[in-house]
């Protein structure tokens, strides 16, 4: 009885953490969104990105262009812009980053300097 109770648990972790490894691809049907797309997709919103291994990053696009950054321990803050296909941000304790965000569905995804694709949830 503890064999199967310790497999089943084993299979489960596995499926968890296959469902939350980044990725480097973008699924196939995301699509880019234009300048305009961005900016109304993530102004005046807040977006969770978490992945397995790291805490869960919180990014919060304020409609005046300023952002807000928290992961763990670590904050930012800066101004972000869109970019065809991209979001910019200058945050002084971070640097200057451009990612490429895209759209499947009503998910948008993000992709890290890493280039590991994580999914963004909207708050």
């Amino acid at each position: 009885m503890r064999v199967i109770a310790l497999m089943a648990l084993c299979v489960c972790t596995a499926a968890v953490l296959a469902q939350s490894a980044p990725t480097k691809e973008f699924p196939t049907d995301a699509q880019a969104l234009s300048v305009d797309e961005l900016k109304q997709t993530l102004s005046g919103r807040v977006f969770m990105l978490s992945w397995v291994g790291a805490p869960a990053w919180r990014m919060e696009f304020k409609n005046d262009r300023y952002i807000f950054f928290n992961a763990g321990s670590a904050n930012g803050s800066g101004t972000w812009r869109a970019e065809s296909g991209k979001v910019c941000t200058e945050m002084r304790a971070f640097g200057d980053n451009c990612n490429e965000i895209r759209k499947s569905g009503d998910l948008l995804y993000y992709k890290r300097l890493s280039g590991e694709v994580i999914a963004m949830v909207s708050k």
